[in-house]
């Protein structure tokens, strides 16, 4: 199991890493892409949507929000901790946790029904060309979208579409609220079932 993060042993977790990318050649330009977050869906912002009551994902879900109770208590500590510390994000995290993995500082989550991680790269890919030199490289904005039940847990996590909110409230609200974050990239796309 070398190379296997220890919180990804600890059973059938889902797990999302967010390894930086591995040493040696890289693909992007920007060694440090920007990375940022923000709250794109409050408590606050779900009283203005129609016809959820509440949205599905802030439902009561036993499963996520007594997950920690499935396991010792010493067990779950030290896998919420080597997950912290290897940058991964475990269905049943409290928000808190979830934010010391992704490095979030000071960010306030407590409001927050979904919040986006981001991060600006840009790609050695060329795009356009004058001669041999390069003009214009390609430009990627990966996301995460973290949804956390009514109690506070990591429910889930993706980068695609929303059923319950729409593509452009939660943009808009990301443009709005975002906060530039320091650190190095820790988005790793992509997701392990262990």
């Amino acid at each position: 199991m070398k190379g296997t993060p220890k919180a990804a042993i600890y059973g059938s977790l889902i797990v999302l890493s967010l390894a930086a990318q591995q040493n040696g050649t890289t693909n992007w330009l920007n060694e440090k892409p920007t990375r940022a977050v923000g709250c794109v869906l409050s408590t606050e912002d779900e009283a203005h949507l129609r016809g959820l009551f509440p949205p599905m994902f802030r439902r009561p879900n036993p499963l996520v929000d007594e997950r920690y109770t499935t396991v010792p208590l010493s067990v779950w500590k030290q896998m919420i901790g080597d997950a912290i510390n290897n940058h991964l994000l475990i269905q049943g995290m409290t928000k808190t946790e979830a934010g010391a993995a992704f490095v979030f500082g000071d960010y306030d989550l407590t409001g927050c029904s979904i919040v986006r991680y981001e991060e600006d790269l840009l790609t050695t890919q060329c795009l356009k060309y004058s001669g041999d030199a390069c003009l214009q490289y390609k430009h990627l904005k990966p996301h995460l979208d973290l949804k956390f039940t009514q109690a506070g847990y990591l429910l889930e996590f993706d980068s695609g579409r929303n059923p319950f909110v729409s593509k452009e409230l939660l943009d808009a609200n990301m443009d709005r609220r975002k906060i530039v974050l320091d650190g190095d990239s820790l988005l790793k796309i992509g997701r392990a079932h262990v």
